[in-house]
């Protein structure tokens, strides 16, 4: 190759150069518009994305605020029945205390009325007078002494309507007595009374002393308290002895039963010391 010939061909490839360059220009030029547009549209989304994220913690702030707030509240409620807790565990033993307390009084009045009620029974089942006690309305006989209960042997009487358990209360006018105490509350007396009962030999005749007394619980009657003495021998003996004699200038008194004498005073009363019928 000649010296010319090696002269003119880098000019040749210089001129062949910007036509080259000016397409790759473009094509990046093209490239980069694309990842413009690219970017534009990443940029739009990220934009979207952070308004979301924005709005996301605008929500989770408030949410936040609630949930200490709510906290705050649950934290004094929660203080608040620590306190009631405490309050009530004080109150449940002083309570607690009380009932023990109250218990043992309870129990010691209980049982100091049942000793009252046992002593009670034990003079009523020794003393000699027949007593009953009788309640409510249908006058059941809740209590009845040995006394009481040795009028009637063979008889079933507590627990047992008085009409029931001696119905001849009911046709000799007793009964009534009774119901009438009950009904006023006013006590009744009875002297030398007959009451005509079956005994064991057949029909009798017995005569009695007692007092129908109403008993009271929290000032309402509801019951009649019986106390009644047998007085049918004192009662015999006085008809026995009612025929008297007068003899001799001193109206010396024979009765009709020649055991028992005694002298009439000057005035034709009995003197001192002396019997008198």
């Amino acid at each position: 190759m000649s010296e010319h010939v090696r002269a003119r061909q880098p000019a040749d490839d210089a001129g062949d150069r910007p036509a080259a360059t000016a397409q790759q220009l473009a094509v990046a030029n093209e490239a980069l518009a694309t990842s413009n547009e690219e970017l534009s549209v990443t940029n739009a989304e990220l934009d979207a994305t952070i308004d979301q994220l924005t709005d996301s913690n605008r929500h989770l702030a408030r949410a936040n605020a609630d949930l200490k707030a709510a906290n705050a509240e649950i934290r004094a409620h929660a203080a608040e029945l620590h306190l009631s807790q405490q309050a009530l565990r004080q109150l449940n033993r002083q309570l607690e205390t009380r009932v023990r307390e109250r218990t043992g009084q309870l129990q010691a009045a209980l049982r100091e009325a049942e000793q009252q009620r046992a002593t009670i029974a034990a003079v009523f089942d020794q003393t000699p007078a027949a007593v009953c006690l009788l309640r409510g309305p249908e006058l059941r006989m809740e209590y009845v002494n040995h006394s009481y209960q040795a009028l009637y042997p063979g008889r079933a009487l507590r627990g047992r309507p008085l009409a029931e358990a001696l119905p001849e209360t009911d046709t000799q006018g007793f009964l009534a007595l009774l119901h009438q105490v009950y009904a006023t509350g006013l006590p009744y007396h009875g002297q030398e009374m007959p009451l005509v009962d079956e005994g064991p030999h057949g029909p009798r005749t017995r005569f009695f002393d007692f007092t129908y007394q109403a008993f009271r619980e929290q000032g309402a009657v509801v019951g009649v308290a019986v106390c009644a003495f047998d007085v049918s021998e004192q009662v015999r003996v006085r008809e026995q002895v009612a025929v008297a004699i007068f003899r001799g200038p001193r109206y010396v008194i024979e009765p009709g039963q020649p055991r028992r004498v005694c002298h009439l005073g000057p005035h034709g009363r009995a003197g001192a010391g002396q019997a008198a019928f």
